[in-house]
This record gives C-alpha cells, sequence and structure tokens, in this order.
C-alpha cells in the first residue's frame, strides 16, 4: 500500500483520527488538571481543526495533484464549471439547510432549535462565539480545511489512487463528512451527508475549490443569517418587555 493510498484513506476517516487524538493526547492531560474535562468537552472543535490542517499538510505532501485548483475533476482547467459548480452547490447547500433545520428542530425559536444553538455555540472557542468576525474567520477556515481534506485528498485518492468507481468514491467521501458531525447529533448527520454529496459533485465538476467556496459562501451565509435572526428576536422580546 503506497503512502498515498494510507493519506487517502486517513482523510476519509478523519473523524477518527480526531477522536483518537483527543483520546491519547487530550484525554490524559484534561484528567490532572482541575476543571480539565470541562474544556476537554469543549475542545473538540480545536482538535478537529488541527487533525485537518495534520491531514492537509500530509495531502500537500504525497498527493501533488492534490495543489491543482481543479482537482479530482476530470474536466481540466475550467473556470466556467468551477463558477457554476459553486453557485449551484451553494444554493442547493443553503435550502438544505434551512429547510431541513425547520423539519428537523421546528421554528427558530423552538425548545429543540434552541438547544440546538446553544450546543453548537459551546462547541466554538469563546473568541469566535455569537457571530462576531472570529466566527466568520473561523468557519472559513473550517471550510477551506474540510474540502480540501474531503473533497481532493480524500475524494482525490479513492479515484486515482485505490481506482474506485466514482459512484462509490462519492458516496463514501460523503458519508466520512456526514459523520465528521457527530457530536451534534444524528439530524446534523443526515443533514450533512445530503450535503457532502452536493460539494461532491461540485468537487468533480470544477475543483475541489469549487466546493470550497461554496462550503465558505454557506457557512457565511448561516451565520449571517443566524445573527439576524437573534437581533430581530432580541428587539421583538424588548419591545414587548
Amino acid at each position: 500500500m503506497s503512502i498515498s493510498e494510507i493519506i487517502g484513506i486517513a482523510a476519509a476517516c478523519a473523524t477518527l483520527l480526531q477522536i483518537a487524538l483527543m483520546g491519547f493526547i487530550a484525554y490524559p492531560i484534561a484528567r490532572r488538571r482541575p476543571g480539565g474535562m470541562e474544556v476537554f468537552a469543549r475542545s473538540g472543535f480545536i482538535w478537529w481543526i488541527a487533525t485537518l490542517l495534520l491531514l492537509g499538510v500530509l495531502g500537500l505532501v504525497f498527493l501533488p495533484d492534490s495543489r491543482s485548483w481543479f482537482y479530482p475533476s476530470q474536466h481540466g482547467v475550467s473556470y466556467g464549471r468551477m463558477l457554476l459548480g459553486t453557485t449551484v452547490a451553494f444554493a442547493v447547500c443553503l435550502a438544505v439547510e434551512l429547510v431541513g433545520e425547520r423539519i428537523m428542530l421546528g421554528a427558530y425559536d423552538s425548545k429543540k432549535r434552541i438547544a440546538a444553538n446553544a450546543k453548537y455555540e459551546d462547541a466554538l472557542p469563546v473568541w469566535a462565539r455569537s457571530g462576531g468576525g472570529g466566527q466568520y474567520v473561523l468557519l472559513a477556515l473550517l471550510a477551506l480545511c474540510e474540502e480540501f481534506v474531503f473533497r481532493a485528498v480524500a475524494l482525490g485518492s479513492l479515484l486515482y489512487e485505490w481506482e474506485l468507481s466514482k459512484e462509490i468514491a462519492a458516496a463514501l467521501v460523503a458519508i466520512a463528512f456526514g459523520f465528521s458531525h457527530w457530536y451534534y447529533g444524528v439530524r446534523q448527520v443526515a443533514l450533512k451527508l445530503i450535503i457532502g454529496l452536493v460539494l461532491v459533485w461540485a468537487a468533480l465538476l470544477g475543483g475541489w475549490v469549487s466546493a470550497v467556496l461554496a462550503h465558505v459562501a454557506l457557512n457565511i451565509a448561516l451565520v449571517a443569517i443566524s445573527t439576524w435572526r437573534k437581533r430581530t428576536r432580541g428587539a421583538h422580546e424588548a419591545h414587548n418587555g
């Protein structure tokens, strides 16, 4: 088994690698420190970024083709396809997020939605909460890292190193991406599996950067919408109070 094949499988199993790193490194340290377990419970996001950065660097070194913006697309260099993939993927993913969350969590002020939002906020570093500039930067970085690891390294390796069919490779990467959101529960895993398929399509059409642009735009739009809803709700409560 070649190094590039191993890196590809590791990228597809990024969630397991994150859990392993947390278990072997963060957990023993947390147990020995006062209040360490509380910090450990909220550290998954940081360990996820660290895992993605590690896999991304390995991908850049051992999968040189992934440095191309248009990898793993088989269509070659086409900024038109990149733009098309970005635009369509963003629109579809945003619709899936908004409609899916409404169906699964109910209205914005429902107990399920409030609990889900609180869990999401608690998982973020303190400096990146409540829709501030730090949150936009963090989620843009996260989108870049996730797309490179899943749509360039994992998908590219499964297609060209392991020589799997496009359908099987796409399904495996979408499933892996979905389960990378395990912390937020079954609902988010289901949503992200669908979104993962859409982003795979964008990468195969216009390259992994097409998926990056769609993912960054999606994260920014969702934060902006959430921030607007909070302000609207706060203003409404203040007016009624």
